[in-house]
């Protein structure tokens, strides 16, 4: 897999690039080596589920973690963290609007994160995958259009593609 396109909200990638630049080669190395999925002719769930794994695996191979989880806490399956960056793999169903406006920020306020990242299909991927995967291009489009200031914690929007 490779990184095609790259959003940066409120200078989440600058900033990832000058206090943690260990952690962002890390990151593209882990997109890098993931093989190409085999879903790419199915329409299969659980084969676009597989990949999440796949990818949440490499993350946890790598020293990354799943946070703690508090009763009254905002989670959602599949957030790992690793030196106060959270990184969270969309290739399920389309519910991460939730996860970019709440669990993000949720953990920013709680000063338990500086940055969020979100890896997400691009659209010609996400073509070839079941429905109701959210892609790149349309979480770019849902970022941008409620202006500089929402959601209030930085991000880095990542567009993956074969």
């Amino acid at each position: 897999m490779k990184i095609v396109q790259s959003y940066s909200h409120l200078n989440g990638l600058e900033f990832l690039q000058i206090h943690h630049a260990a952690l962002w080669a890390e990151l593209q190395q882990i997109v890098e080596d993931v093989p190409v999925p085999p879903y790419r002719t199915s329409a299969a769930r659980q084969n676009v589920e597989s990949v999440k794994l796949v990818f949440q695996q490499a993350f946890i191979h790598h020293g990354w973690e799943q946070p703690s989880r508090d009763s009254d806490q905002v989670r959602a399956d599949g957030n790992l963290v690793k030196d106060r960056v959270a990184v969270k793999v969309q290739f399920g169903d389309a519910l991460n609007t939730s996860d970019l406006f709440a669990q993000h920020l949720v953990s920013y306020m709680r000063d338990e994160i500086d940055v969020g990242i979100e890896i997400l299909p691009m659209k010609a991927l996400q073509s070839q995958m079941s429905s109701g995967v959210a892609y790149y291009e349309g979480e770019f489009y849902n970022v941008i259009r409620n202006g500089r200031g929402v959601p209030s914690v930085p991000l880095v929007l990542i567009g993956i593609d074969v």
